[in-house]
């Protein structure tokens, strides 16, 4: 129990108050074997154990880190340590990850707690030139900062990529990418991918916005975006537009 910086008194005191029962189960006495019923805190004091043996004399131990990259099981592990070391510890161990898997090192920056566009700025560049695959799209997506944002709205203008640009800014759901989303609902080529990224970025919409969006939608013709909204707004979308129908509407 070291780890959780609690005794095993401690620890004996909280199952018998229930407090910890939702999380492991199995005897609290010391030398007793404990299963962690989520998988997430087993990966936080899986990260706890790694950044021990990864951490030596002061320098990162690649040999230690290269074990831990063959195996997917290890990716939640790696981003609960990247969210636990200092910022020059997680920049050399997000670049040697780079080298070894892209993808996976962008989707550690996202648990970086440093500046992620300037600090990895060769990584994010990777990842745009190679915006055409899904992978890239989704990693874009969660590392989501506001110069990635930036980046991608540009990227709307470029015709061989504007269907990717506009997945991805639906994943991040940035208010941003409204304005320059709505011109694409006309090009025939792209008006699903903006429809389907303006549906998922009103999810995070105030009732009132949402009435706004719809309402500009609906006067500039683009009823396939509204389709888009209703699928992902749902029971939600009903109540905004038609409240007294709402009520009538099973949960």
């Amino acid at each position: 129990m070291s780890e959780l910086r609690i005794t095993w008194g401690d620890f004996v005191r909280f199952t018998h108050l229930g407090i910890v029962s939702e999380v492991v189960e199995g005897s609290p006495l010391p030398g007793s074997d404990l299963e962690f019923r989520h998988q997430s805190f087993q990966e936080y004091l899986a990260s706890l154990e790694l950044k021990k043996r990864l951490l030596t004399q002061g320098e990162i131990n690649k040999e230690v880190l290269i074990t831990h990259l063959e195996y997917n099981r290890w990716d939640e592990v790696l981003f609960f340590l990247i969210g636990s070391l200092d910022e020059s510890y997680a920049k050399t161990t997000i670049s040697f990850i780079s080298g070894y898997d892209l993808f996976l090192a962008g989707r550690c920056i996202a648990y970086y707690k440093g500046n992620k566009d300037e600090d990895f700025r060769e990584i994010i560049d990777g990842l745009f030139k190679q915006i055409h695959l899904p992978d890239a799209q989704e990693t874009l997506a969660k590392i989501g900062t506001e110069g990635i944002v930036t980046r991608l709205i540009d990227l709307l203008q470029v015709r061989d990529v504007r269907m990717e640009a506009a997945y991805a800014l639906g994943k991040i759901g940035s208010e941003r990418a409204i304005d320059h989303l709505i011109p694409l609902l006309k090009d025939e080529f792209v008006r699903w991918a903006a429809a389907d990224a303006l549906g998922k970025i009103s999810k995070k919409f105030k009732e009132d916005d949402l009435f706004s969006l719809v309402d500009r939608l609906h006067k500039g013709g683009d009823d396939e975006a509204i389709d888009e909204i209703k699928k992902v707004q749902k029971r939600r979308f009903l109540k905004v537009l038609y409240p007294e129908v709402s009520k009538n509407v099973a949960p």
